[in-house]
């Protein structure tokens, strides 16, 4: 696993293939702040989602200064949304409360 800050490596990799998953099987939330988005139409989730399916790397990874990632990160990809625009997601991986991991969206928009 790449520590926090770090960019590349088969470590963002495999990280990178697990929030796949985890989006594909529909394992996921998002914040307040994101729900409130999509609420306003900003964008939706399949926005979300498609960035997530479509990203080929982890741009960024920090650590979660909430300490609720399972692995002490959270992670900035960069993608395309449903417009084909750029689209930026940030999240991390957290348990539920049946101990599942999930991926938790804290915050969206499109990439300037």
């Amino acid at each position: 696993m790449s520590s926090p800050s770090r960019r590349g490596g088969t470590g963002q990799s495999k990280q990178l293939e697990v929030i796949k998953n985890l989006v594909a099987a529909g394992d996921y939330h998002y914040s307040r702040k994101v729900h409130e988005c999509i609420a306003e139409g900003w964008y939706e989730k399949e926005d979300l989602e498609r960035c997530i399916f479509y990203a080929t790397t982890i741009h960024k990874i920090e650590a979660d200064e909430m300490g609720t990632a399972t692995d002490g990160c959270k992670y900035t990809i960069l993608g395309r949304d449903t417009h084909g625009q750029r689209f930026y997601t940030c999240g991390k991986i957290i348990l539920s409360p049946d101990d599942q991991r999930q991926y938790f969206f804290i915050t969206a928009h499109e990439a300037t």
